[in-house]
């Protein structure tokens, strides 16, 4: 379903005219601790409780790769042919709330609420899951976002872009985003990120 608010990768709204950019929005500190902060507060509550669930960092690098995207103003995911963004997963969306802050609050509580869609017993989606799962994909521990200000792109109202991106990649076909086993409910931390040595480890 999409609102006239959102727009989400799975819904797409045809638009009039050309979508071009009208600002680049460079995230601020709190902005990015936002994005952060959401994702690991939504991998530490899944139900049922993860056994597996990895600490996400941010990753700069992974935001500059995002900001790259949605400087486009194209409302899509990258070609599975495209090498530089394929090692990597994605999530985008578009708000057409004035405000960045909100926007940011907006697109992250959307791509959360795909939980009631997502069964793990069964693993299966009624409706469209993938946001979510990518968020709480168990080794997708590193983070990076962005938006930008693009015209038109809701219903041809101007609304911000924000995309994601994931590292390594989650969604695989055939697989749950994380396993299952008795979790202390008074230690409430998830396990440390390993190291690769990609920026900002």
């Amino acid at each position: 379903m999409v609102e006239q608010q959102f727009k989400l990768c799975c819904h797409i709204v045809a638009t009039v005219g050309l979508i071009s950019i009208l600002t680049v929005s460079a995230l601020t500190p709190e902005q990015r601790k936002l994005f952060l902060d959401y994702h690991n507060d939504v991998r530490q509550k899944v139900s049922p409780p993860a056994s597996n669930m990895q600490h996400m960092i941010y990753n700069e690098s992974l935001e500059v790769l995002a900001q790259k995207w949605v400087d486009k103003c194209e409302f899509r995911h990258p070609p599975r042919s495209d090498e530089e963004y394929r090692p990597y997963g994605q999530n985008i969306g578009a708000s057409g709330n004035p405000r960045e802050q909100g926007s940011i609050e907006a697109i992250l509580k959307k791509w959360h609420q795909e939980v009631h869609n997502y069964n793990y017993t069964h693993n299966s989606c009624n409706g469209v899951c993938g946001h979510y799962t990518q968020m709480v994909w168990h080794n997708s521990y590193q983070l990076g976002c962005a938006m930008a200000k693009c015209s038109g792109m809701l219903q041809g109202m101007n609304a911000f872009f924000i995309a994601c991106q994931y590292y390594p990649r989650g969604n695989w076909k055939g697989q749950r985003p994380y396993s299952t086993a008795d979790v202390t409910p008074t230690t409430g931390k998830l396990p440390a990120k390993r190291s690769t040595g990609m920026a900002n480890d």
